[in-house]
């Protein structure tokens, strides 16, 4: 059976005939069915697996391997030849299931001729009848009429055949070649309808044909010839922020771009996306690899574990791509991009004091990514598990959370094997594409005038509301409103922190006086006693 299918390209096993129970069949396996192979190892069937079985037993694996049981041995008298044509999708990719590849497998998943059984048949007995003697049996067969292939005849044109190779070629020359294809011919007004034997089920178009004149006349008798290059330049839009120019400001800040894989382990996965669900991969490279990202952290964090375990003290990494989100519509690819730090903020350096990464590092080199775009970018306290209470915050664009940023949290840390703190963020890309388009601003030629304000509020007022609510008055000559000291004090019974504020008041047609700048603050002071209890601290 080995030389035949060496010899015509025909898959064939031999049965001892004697150890049949009823005559063969093909069938779909039960789940749980076991029998051993030829090479003794044990194999336990899916419920997707076609078997070749007698009336009992399964007997084979069905175009992979035969079972050991039914083989033909030293002292076998009467053998079973079995030879068939199964459909390529229905053997493809079953025997790497099963951990295995064969000659059979891979000749059945790449196609073999539908008409060639019996021939392979014949061959096999011939053979056997040569060697030992004996005596030949009748040939019975099954087909599955509705599934057995049949080839169509497809329409080849003379004139496509030259346009797509850019050759003249005569046209007895191509009815030759088609007829050593051994292919049947008929003549039309633009070029032939051929029908291709069984065994060229790779022909199913124009273009195969076209193909097949291209490989008998010889490439290397087709010129090369090249063509005039038309190029259309992409138009440059200001209003864009390209993913080149979003990198270009991490690196300019310090950092390095990793590429990690978009699979991970299913335990890294669960420490730093706890509460989302993942699409497994069904033939994983390996059990560590199992599970598509819904996260860039699991990759970063590892490369960043890479790096601190190999005495690198100062790492800050970031990397761009998508992220695979099973949803209600399948699968959502989100593109992402995320940033981990940890360790020195300067390295070993004689001049700099010794102090460490901390939160306000990303969040710095966060907000600098932020300018880049158009949207009203806010931040807010979060929730997220695996981030640390204290130092964390969602990232609003328009007023919708894009992302985080925060430490790590402790216990994550822990699981993690880390023993100093990480920082990092994670933002969805898309929102940070957008930008402003630029426009000129004049700029006053007037004095601007600063007044500070210390308020005294409830510490659970975050700063960030403090800030909207000034903006939203849309006063004209109130050009910046930032922060440059927040104190808590220590008594556990004071549950109020203090504020300081910097006002930067400007106006473009006149130098401001003080009743101006009362007026202002006055307001300001009214509307954060309105609706955060906000006063202004006694000296």
């Amino acid at each position: 059976t080995n030389y035949v299918m060496m010899e015509l390209g025909q898959p064939m096993h031999g049965f001892d005939f004697d150890k049949l129970e009823g005559g063969i069949v093909v069938r779909i396996a039960k789940a749980g069915e076991k029998f051993a192979l030829l090479d003794q190892s044990e194999v336990e069937c899916r419920d997707d697996t076609l078997v070749i079985a007698d009336q009992k037993k399964a007997l084979a694996l069905a175009g992979i391997m035969g079972g050991l049981d039914s083989s033909v041995q030293d002292e076998t008298i009467n053998i079973l030849f079995e030879a068939a044509f199964f459909s390529p999708v229905k053997i493809a990719g079953k025997a790497r299931t099963y951990g295995m590849h064969t000659d059979s497998s891979h000749r059945f998943e790449r196609g073999v001729d539908p008409e060639l059984q019996f021939r392979a048949m014949e061959r096999a007995t011939e053979l056997l009848l040569d060697i030992t003697g004996g005596e030949a049996g009748p040939v019975f067969s099954s087909t599955a009429e509705e599934s057995h292939p049949t080839q169509s005849s497809v329409t080849v044109r003379y004139e496509r055949v030259k346009r797509m190779l850019g050759i003249e070629v005569a046209r007895d020359e191509m009815e030759r070649i088609f007829n050593r294809l051994n292919m049947d011919l008929v003549d039309t007004d633009e070029g032939w309808i051929l029908t291709p034997p069984s065994y060229r089920f790779d022909i199913n178009i124009e273009e195969d044909l076209v193909e097949e004149v291209g490989r008998l006349v010889g490439y290397n008798n087709i010129p090369g010839a090249q063509e005039a290059a038309r190029v259309h330049m992409k138009g440059y839009s200001e209003t864009n922020v390209t993913l080149n120019q979003l990198s270009d400001t991490l690196v300019a800040r310090g950092y390095f771009e990793a590429v990690t894989y978009s699979f991970v382990s299913p335990e890294l996965q669960n420490i730093l996306d706890p509460h989302q669900a993942t699409l497994s991969l069904s033939n994983p490279i390996s059990s560590d690899m199992s599970e598509m990202r819904s996260s860039l952290l699991p990759g970063l964090v590892q490369a960043l574990k890479h790096n601190l375990s190999r005495q690198q003290g100062h790492v800050k990494l970031f990397e761009s791509g998508l992220c695979f989100i099973p949803g209600d519509c399948g699968l959502d690819q989100v593109p992402h991009i995320a940033a981990v730090i940890s360790g020195s903020a300067f390295g070993e350096n004689l001049y700099a004091a010794k102090q460490g990464l901390d939160f306000f590092d990303i969040k710095g080199d966060l907000e600098s990514l932020l300018q880049l775009g158009n949207a009203s970018i806010s931040f807010e306290r979060s929730e997220n598990d695996i981030l640390h209470p204290g130092q964390s915050a969602n990232v609003l664009a328009n007023g919708q959370v894009i992302g985080y940023v925060g430490a790590l949290h402790p216990s994550v840390l822990k699981a993690l094997g880390l023993s100093q703190p990480v920082y990092a963020f994670h933002l969805q890309l898309l929102p940070l594409h957008n930008a402003g388009l630029p426009s000129f601003k004049e700029i006053s030629k007037y004095p601007s005038i600063r007044r500070d304000i210390a308020l005294m509020v409830e510490q659970s007022v975050e700063v960030q509301t403090l800030l909207e609510t000034i903006n939203s008055l849309n006063c004209e000559i109130l050009q910046e409103v930032f922060v440059f000291d927040v104190y808590t004090p220590t008594e556990v019974r004071n549950s109020r922190k203090s504020v300081a504020l910097g006002l930067i008041l400007q106006d473009f047609s006149r130098t401001l006086v003080d009743s101006d700048v009362d007026a202002v603050i006055a307001d300001v002071l009214t509307r954060l006693k309105q609706q955060h209890n906000a006063v202004l601290r006694e000296s």
